[in-house]
């Protein structure tokens, strides 16, 4: 598809950059760095013999790192009545795969300080935080994880959130004329990029060194559900949907799928358990989101 056909407002053209070769996209060889912290602790929750202590230790190493996930674990999203006032006490309270998550979403959002200031780009990281808040929901009723698919959610557009970082300006412009235009935002990014941000995901998960079954996650979220909703792919295919039906879609001249679409997907025995009160559900979304994105 070439998005600049469909319109007299031209998409920027490629970034001028040289190829550094075929296992690597040219669009992701200049990125900013992910924080290696977020690297260090998903290592060190690998491994069974990790303990509290390791974990607090880690993330206590880094002042601001520490304070912002201090901030969210005592934010309105998880209702601790006494305030948790060290990493080493909020291990304790909430376990060691929520403090992944909360210092993963701390990790992205750092990620993105610089970039945040324009709306459209923000509208991308808080479709991010819904995702991953309908994730933990839908996942604790399938009797998966919950905390899991949290962190599932919160990187299944890792690849988006890279272009974000790197190319500002040249996203800004993306954004603005698919939007105007209704163009298809995956066929965007391949023109510009020369890879869109399901793949650029599943490339990065490699890369950075993430757990591999992340690579699904990242790359086959805007694939048809099928029969995969009974695991934790299906849970971040429906979440990316139900973010856009809730109101957090990229796009706002996005027709947003309905719910009974999403539902249609999953076998009929899983309806029942999955499908809240959409009003219910989106209030409780956009109050997690909002406290962590305060």
């Amino acid at each position: 598809m070439d998005v600049n056909s469909h319109s007299n407002r031209r998409l920027p053209p490629p970034l001028a950059g040289a190829d550094s070769g075929p296992k690597r996209p040219w669009a992701l060889s200049s990125l900013p760095p992910f924080p290696p912290i977020a690297n260090r602790l998903l290592a060190m929750l690998a491994k069974e013999d990790t303990g509290l202590r390791d974990i607090s230790d880690l993330i206590t190493k880094d002042a601001a790192f520490a304070a912002d996930v201090l901030r969210i674990a005592n934010s309105s999203m998880y209702g601790i009545k006494s305030e948790i006032s060290t990493i080493l006490q909020g291990v304790a309270f909430l376990g060691t795969e929520r403090v992944k998550s909360l210092a993963f979403t701390v990790a992205i959002r750092s990620y993105l300080r610089n970039v945040l200031i324009h709306d459209v780009l923000k509208r991308c990281w808080r479709h991010n935080l819904a995702s991953a808040v309908i994730a933990e929901e839908l996942a604790g009723r399938l009797y998966l994880d919950p905390a899991q698919g949290y962190t599932a959610g919160l990187m299944h557009d890792i690849g988006r959130m890279a272009f974000l970082a790197a190319y500002p300006k040249q996203c800004v412009t993306m954004f603005e004329v698919a939007q105007e235009n209704e163009f298809d935002i995956l066929c965007c990014e391949r023109d510009i990029f020369d890879i869109n941000h399901c793949e650029a995901g599943a490339w990065l998960v490699t890369d950075w060194g993430f757990p591999v079954e992340f690579a699904d996650y990242t790359g086959l979220h805007h694939e048809p559900m099928g029969e995969t909703f009974g695991g934790m792919l299906g849970v971040i295919q429906a979440s990316c949907a139900l973010a856009n039906t809730l109101g957090f879609s990229v796009l706002h001249s996005r027709t947003p799928p309905i719910p009974d679409q999403v539902l249609a997907a999953m076998p009929e025995w899983e309806r029942g358990r999955v499908s809240p009160a959409i009003s219910d559900l989106a209030f409780r979304v956009a109050t997690k989101v909002n406290a962590m994105d305060h």
